[in-house]
């Protein structure tokens, strides 16, 4: 149910963004509104847009269960993952690469880079929470730009690829 309302609300700020762009009066050149549109057209900004929600959905559950439950960083890290990962597939499939063909092939193609994603972010954590002790929620904090970068790369060339390239 969550998920529904953050994916509508994703939906009706595009929309909305949209409709500002083309009734407002804003006195932007031709070239300034191209780059704006060619902005909101941008697969990789819409990618962290959703991974934006997606992350905060996946470091909120983290954080809850291991600083306020005490569970262990990796077990609170394996529980957050697939929890975002399953609103990141929906959004991206349906709002950014608009795919709604090969779902169960794309839903396990997206399910095994969210698992090299997870591995890159045990071993960072790992790293940090054990030979740096610096925690395992910085640990978290600190592999979250890696796993975004290599988890976008691999879905934009793999999962979300269109069938005929």
């Amino acid at each position: 149910m969550v998920f529904v309302v953050i994916i509508t609300f994703i939906e009706m700020l595009s929309n909305l963004i949209k409709y500002l762009l083309k009734n407002l009066n804003l006195d932007l050149t031709d070239s300034q509104v191209n780059l704006l549109q060619g902005i909101a057209k941008n697969k990789f900004v819409t990618y962290l847009f959703i991974g934006g929600f997606a992350t905060s959905i996946d470091v909120g559950i983290f954080i809850f269960l291991h600083e306020l439950i005490e569970i262990k960083s990796l077990i609170s890290h394996s529980i957050s993952v697939p929890i975002s990962a399953i609103f990141s597939f929906s959004a991206n499939a349906y709002f950014n690469f608009r795919k709604s063909d090969l779902l169960f092939y794309r839903f396990v193609s997206f399910s095994a880079v969210v698992g090299i994603g997870y591995l890159l972010g045990i071993l960072i954590i790992f790293f940090i929470d054990n030979f740096l002790q610096l925690g395992g929620t910085i640990g978290k904090l600190v592999s979250l730009p890696f796993v975004v970068t290599l988890q976008f790369y691999l879905n934009s060339k793999i999962t979300f690829k269109d069938k005929n390239g």
